[in-house]
């Protein structure tokens, strides 16, 4: 701890989110924006040691398998299910009335 705030550790610090700027073509910088429409993202070298989202600290020897799941570990149906809504939203922002908006699924 410093005065001007906490002090990552440096065997972790290599670890910690860094922000990318990136164009279409996947091309991308730590420093300035590639693409016109200001695209950006952050990278997290593995092994991760934190999930920022639910807000979990890992240790270095907690699996990766154990961190992450993909989107069709919890079953086809669920996988369909994520995917449909994920079109009906998309749907809905493009401004498609909603009496437009249909969709058939099947598992």
């Amino acid at each position: 701890m410093t005065r001007q705030g906490p002090v990552p550790d440096s065997k972790k610090k290599a670890f910690f989110p860094i922000k990318l700027h990136f164009d279409e073509f996947g091309n991308c910088s730590e420093t300035m924006p590639l693409s016109p429409k200001g695209w950006w993202g952050w990278f997290m070298k593995a092994p991760l040691l934190f999930d920022l989202t639910g807000g979990v600290f890992y240790d270095f020897k907690t699996n990766e398998g154990m961190k992450l799941t993909k989107l069709g570990s919890e079953g086809r149906s669920t996988s369909t299910t994520i995917t449909a809504f994920s079109i009906l939203n998309q749907l809905n922002d493009s401004g498609f009335q909603q009496r437009d908006q249909k969709l058939l699924s099947f598992c």
